[in-house]
């Protein structure tokens, strides 16, 4: 299989299913990812809307993350802050997620499926 990417100005190419650190272009572990990210007051994790093996991925280190700190914060940039409320009211369970969706205009602003 040929490689699927490679890093400008770093030798060798990487395969997916690998986690490469940047800072030396070796692979790492998971467990050793999330040590990394820890030291950080902020980390962005960014997907392919419409790749489940990429949300797949994002949730196991938001899960990972929420095991080491409690107190994480998660933004996601297709919510807007007058979508707050509608957010607060569906984490507590006072609205199905059918009535979240809608609140929140969900089909209308993206067109990607809710469950990704």
């Amino acid at each position: 299989m040929p490689p699927l990417a490679s890093i400008e100005g770093k030798p060798g190419h990487f395969f997916a299913g690998r986690i490469i650190n940047t800072n030396d272009g070796k692979a790492i572990s998971f467990d050793l990812l999330i040590d990394l990210l820890t030291t950080n007051d902020l980390i962005f994790i960014g997907e392919v809307h419409n790749n489940a093996d990429h949300h797949l991925i994002e949730t196991q280190i938001l899960q990972a993350l929420m095991m080491r700190n409690k107190r994480l914060t998660v933004a996601m940039e297709f919510f807007d802050e007058s979508d707050q409320p509608a957010l607060d009211r569906y984490m507590q369970g006072a609205v199905t997620e059918e009535k979240f969706l809608k609140d929140v205009n969900w089909d209308k602003k993206w067109a990607f499926d809710y469950h990704f």
